[in-house]
């Protein structure tokens, strides 16, 4: 069921309230973010001196699509890894754990292909899983196998769906995702692909896929938010718990899976301190509600600015050419303390 109006209302003042307190004390010189930090990006050409900068500022983990175009294109029967697998070795070596995303382009793949659809997400986990192809045929690499798969991309989203948002649509991929992963891993976690603002409201769209038993599906459900400010960040993701809970799945974890401000590009009279102490702020503040909110992992998107115009290309810790910013800083000291 939908969180009503004054729940939501209460939810918003709370978190003004939690935030400012949180602004006002002083945070101890050896403070440290607790919840597990990674990055989210779909930059997957990265290679080993990013993974290091990740690594070397306390980031775990890099959450990015195995795009299903680009290990198939349109028309080819067999699946071809050899990109992906240069990501993941860069990663390995640097200590960072890859957390793929199952989406394509629903231009060129459809999500309503079950069967092309389960057949990737089947062998995505049988490369790159515990056991996978992957690491057998690399044993010099530091074993970290993915161990969470997240199930398509802002699916409440007409421009990363096929036609209109469909909850019942996205049940079927989802049920066909978990079938086609633990027949490979039966431990890997399932993660609800994450929703964002925009298209079908997220409230409704989720209510519609748990009414239809789809909280049996997964493990963690993730969320993407870029809030105007820390409280509604926090405040998005206290909704989506109230909204778990009320549908009986408390043992449901959360992942806010990208988090990220505009900066200057939004606003270009604000400085980019802004947009670090709005990360310090809400990071803090999540961090200490982290086992009320079930709260899995948090990640900042995105790695390093690029060049087109849009928004979401102007998310980066780092800028195009790959100095950093003032919330790279403000990132590492929170995880190096």
């Amino acid at each position: 069921m939908p969180i009503d109006d004054e729940l939501g209302t209460r939810t918003i003042c709370s978190t003004v309230a939690v935030v400012l307190i949180a602004a006002a004390a002083p945070a101890p010189a050896s403070a440290q973010i607790h919840t597990p930090l990674g990055l989210g990006a779909w930059q997957w050409y990265l290679r080993s001196p990013d993974f290091k900068r990740m690594h070397q500022a306390g980031i775990s983990v890099f959450r990015t699509p195995i795009r299903w175009e680009a290990v198939q294109p349109p028309g080819a029967r067999a699946l071809r890894f050899h990109g992906y697998d240069l990501v993941f070795a860069a990663a390995a070596k640097q200590g960072v754990r890859i957390a793929p995303i199952l989406f394509g382009d629903p231009a060129l793949h459809s999500p309503y292909d079950l069967a092309g659809f389960s057949r990737y997400a089947r062998q995505v986990a049988a490369r790159y899983g515990p056991g996978g192809r992957f690491w057998r045929s690399h044993p010099h690499l530091p074993r970290l196998p993915a161990r969470s798969f997240e199930v398509w991309n802002e699916e409440n989203d007409p421009g990363y769906w096929a036609g209109a948002p469909d909850p019942v649509g996205y049940l079927r991929l989802l049920r066909a995702a978990r079938r086609s992963v633990h027949a490979v891993d039966p431990s890997a976690e399932i993660v609800f692909g994450g929703t964002a603002a925009g298209g079908m409201d997220v409230q409704q769209y989720v209510s519609a896929v748990l009414a239809r038993g789809g909280g049996r599906l997964f493990d963690d459900y993730a969320l993407h938010t870029y809030p105007p400010d820390p409280p509604s960040a926090v405040a998005a993701v206290q909704a989506a718990r109230w909204l778990l809970d009320a549908h009986g799945l408390t043992r449901a974890g959360i992942v806010v899976s990208e988090l990220g401000w505009p900066g200057e590009v939004e606003d270009p009279a604000a400085p980019l301190a802004q947009q670090a102490a709005n990360l310090v702020a809400t990071l803090k503040v999540l961090d200490a509600r982290r086992e009320q909110l079930r709260l899995r992992a948090i990640d900042w998107f995105a790695y390093r600015d690029l060049a087109g115009p849009s928004l979401e290309d102007h998310l980066g810790l780092f800028n195009r050419d790959g100095t950093p910013k003032p919330i790279w800083f403000a990132l590492r000291g929170l995880t190096r303390g």
